[in-house]
């Protein structure tokens, strides 16, 4: 399980949704993702960024001095599959 951590404050509201989507695209089941950010209307739009299949948002807060959002990636159907749709041989598998 990884602890990741996006610092968006200077970001721009398009590369601030590009930056999180590359890292929801690389997280694996178990990783947590905190988000903090200024821009009130980027807060919104990740809002609506989050598959619910796939991601739990464990807290999303807006406050005067910005926003902070925090999630966890779920197991989904296929998180035993790598990228190409290979499976992925669970730990100790000698695969």
């Amino acid at each position: 399980m990884a602890e990741l951590k996006l610092d968006l404050h200077d970001s721009l509201q398009p590369l601030a949704l590009l930056k999180v989507n590359q890292t929801l695209r690389a997280m694996r089941t178990g990783d947590r993702l905190d988000i903090r950010g200024a821009d009130p209307s980027t807060f919104q739009a990740l809002m609506r960024l989050f598959p619910e299949a796939r991601f739990t948002v464990t807290e999303a807060r807006l406050h005067p001095a910005g926003y902070c959002i925090r999630l966890k990636c779920r197991q989904t159907p296929h998180s035993d599959l790598d990228r190409v749709g290979t499976p992925v041989p669970a730990k100790g598998d000698p695969r």
